[in-house]
């Protein structure tokens, strides 16, 4: 299993036990301790392009012998894409041409893909051309795909599709270690990446807060990412910068997905920075926006709008007040049908038992 951190494990067996797979250490690790000759194939394979950005001094001694693993699993996300060109998708993309050059099947479940450049197209499509089977998270992902390649590409869905909610009650214990007293509230989930673009802050907070002040609300920061800076500490900052006439209060599910998942379930809206609280909102019925100033956040938002089955934009334009938003939320909360969004989630689920089965 490649990853981008922490020893993975996956429950497996009628008794769900937990089965540590056998790790090779980060998609960068792992990367840099590829053999000269794995390293060569990748090479081949991806037109030259795989080994451009790894210097000799970043070569580090090989970690694993490939050709031992009998199949290699490639979990999905957005990061085929220009924005983590280097940390990600050059790397990922040479491993899997590498185990693939060892005979190795290869699988990449739920990928989100593009804007690119057309280098990284070329690398993409690479990917799929070797890969045993290639799913995406949204149709748009397969659009951009180059002609040859596209119809080896799967929709299938995002793997975060599947994960369990916390119950009712951890939800509402959450809620009271965090001091929310009012029954209603609006998760407001704000991030700080080069990759999410020009987004004015300030202006998005003022108009959550007032759109919770005219419901009786409560504003509520969610930290799923600890990368920095930290969500909390974004949130905290923005919560000194603006005039607040609600209650804004904390919660820290940066270690569980599944209080996450809970907590939007519960929530009267969600407006987010993150493609999966936007994803697990409205799969639980919840109104979601998705908070864009990128290509790359468009492109998102534009693909997850489609997968739920909504004509109407789940991206926030560039400048929104409660007024604004309150109409974009509840023209969503009409719309949306959770029949579609589970029906993906059952194409997800059935997708990887099958593909699990390889093993």
């Amino acid at each position: 299993l490649v990853s981008d951190r922490n020893v993975p494990t996956l429950a497996t067996g009628a008794t769900g036990a937990a089965e540590v797979v056998p790790w090779s250490g980060t998609v960068m690790e792992l990367w840099q301790g590829l053999s000269d000759a794995e390293l060569a194939a990748a090479t081949e394979a991806g037109h030259g392009l795989t080994s451009a950005a790894l210097t000799p001094s970043e070569r580090a001694r090989p970690l694993v012998d490939l050709s031992s693993f009998d199949l290699a699993y490639i979990a999905g996300g957005g990061y085929l894409t220009s924005s983590f060109a280097e940390r990600l998708l050059v790397p990922r993309v040479a491993i899997a041409l590498a185990l693939a050059a060892a005979t190795v099947p290869v699988v990449w479940s739920g990928q989100g893909v593009g804007p690119c450049s057309d280098e990284e197209l070329r690398l993409v499509a690479a990917a799929v051309r070797s890969a045993t089977n290639f799913g995406c998270r949204d149709a748009g992902s397969i659009e951009v795909l180059p002609d040859d390649v596209r119809a080896k590409a799967v929709l299938v869905g995002d793997d975060a599709m599947v994960i369990a909610r916390a119950a009712p009650a951890d939800v509402r214990r959450a809620l009271t270690r965090a001091h929310v007293t009012s029954d209603r509230f609006i998760v407001f989930h704000v991030r700080a990446a080069d990759y999410i673009g020009e987004v004015q802050l300030l202006s998005l907070a003022a108009a959550v807060d007032e759109l919770a002040t005219r419901s009786g609300a409560t504003v509520l920061g969610i930290a799923i990412n600890d990368n920095p800076p930290a969500e909390a500490a974004v949130f905290a900052q923005l919560a000194q910068q603006v005039v607040r006439r609600s209650p804004w209060r904390w919660v820290d599910a940066t270690r569980s997905p599944e209080l996450a998942a809970g907590l939007l379930a519960a929530a009267d809206s969600v407006v987010s920075h993150s493609y999966h609280l936007a994803l697990w909102a409205l799969e639980a019925g919840t109104p979601a926006v998705l908070v864009t100033g990128s290509a790359y956040y468009e492109a998102k938002a534009a693909g997850l709008a489609r997968l739920a089955g909504l004509t109407g934009p789940i991206a926030l334009p560039a400048s929104v007040d409660a007024t604004m938003l309150g109409a974009q939320l509840e023209q969503i909360r009409a719309e949306l049908d959770t029949d579609i969004l589970s029906t993906v989630a059952a194409q997800v689920e059935a997708w990887w038992a099958q593909r699990l089965s390889l093993r």
